[in-house]
């Protein structure tokens, strides 16, 4: 039996991806739920940096219900992909991994209210506000998702991930490409997605990313999932104070740029603006926080 392990002695082998996991979660496999007891909300006191913004409920999207997640052609795309997040902890055969429970008593301090940290086990593709842009390039063609009951305005996440995607200091500058919705209708009738944008509980974010650790505290990319923890969507990290908003466009861009072939990369100088590909949900190795994939941009 290993030795109880202290806080920042944690951090540092959580970054090292040399922590078990703390409790076993089986894989996500399409139609699985989360059992009986998944149905009400476990709420638990989380600690967090003291943000501006409210964790707010039912933006009152127009949705369409499928299936809990992705499809058997999703599922297999999963399998043989490397999972991929802005944390650091992963399984030793998958060096680019998923986050860890980053949110330990030496990076955040200031407690926060209650958050649900277990929902209905099942997603919801939403309808988008906006259109795409008139941007060339390479089509990626992407879902907006949200479990039932995890507890934020779809409304407001809907509209945020599609400003984040088409804006001019995004991906589709940088790369090249063209982020393309799928409806709800669409969706439901089969179409094909290659990103899954899904916010989730934590229980929930923790089966999509398995086998790697998220322990109910981060995000990951799993196969053409990205799999965004609401806890951190709710409460940010120290390294964007009183800055919610601006830490979601860097989930969103770091995430998304892992569904679209991207890897880790380090702060290139100190006092410089961070890379979106830095794991910054972690820490900024000496770099300003940053959000987007263009550097020199106005935020």
């Amino acid at each position: 039996m290993s030795k109880p392990t202290r806080a920042p002695e944690r951090l540092a082998l959580l970054r090292a991806g040399l922590v078990e996991r703390r409790r076993a979660v089986g894989p996500w496999t399409p139609g699985r739920g989360l059992g009986v007891a998944a149905l009400g909300l476990t709420a638990v006191a989380l600690v967090a940096p003291a943000l501006t913004h409210a964790n707010a409920t039912d933006g009152g999207s127009a949705s369409a219900r499928v299936a809990p997640v992705a499809s058997s052609a999703a599922t297999a795309s999963s399998a043989t992909a490397t999972p991929r997040g802005d944390g650091s902890a992963t399984s030793p055969s998958a060096p680019n991994g998923a986050d860890a429970r980053t949110a330990s008593a030496t990076a955040m301090s200031q407690p926060v209210a209650a958050v649900p940290t277990r929902a209905s086990g099942t997603t919801r593709v939403l309808a988008v506000p906006g259109a795409d842009s008139g941007a060339a390039g390479r089509t990626v063609r992407y879902t907006v998702e949200v479990e039932d009951g995890a507890g934020v305005d779809e409304g407001e996440y809907a509209r945020i991930v599609r400003e984040v995607l088409t804006d001019r200091r995004g991906w589709e500058t940088k790369d090249g490409v063209h982020f393309v919705n799928v409806p709800p209708d669409r969706a439901t009738a089969g179409d094909p997605v290659d990103v899954r944008i899904t916010l989730a509980s934590p229980d929930t974010v923790d089966r999509m990313c398995a086998p790697l650790t998220t322990e109910g505290q981060v995000s990951c990319n799993n196969g053409d999932r990205v799999a965004l923890n609401s806890v951190r969507w709710t409460q940010g990290v120290p390294y964007y104070p009183d800055d919610l908003l601006h830490y979601r466009i860097y989930l969103v861009n770091h995430e998304v740029g892992h569904a679209i072939g991207h890897d880790h990369e380090s702060c290139p100088a100190p006092g410089r603006a961070a890379p979106v590909m830095l794991q910054q949900t972690l820490g900024l190795q000496g770099c300003t926080n940053y959000p987007w994939p263009v550097p020199g941009q106005d935020r």
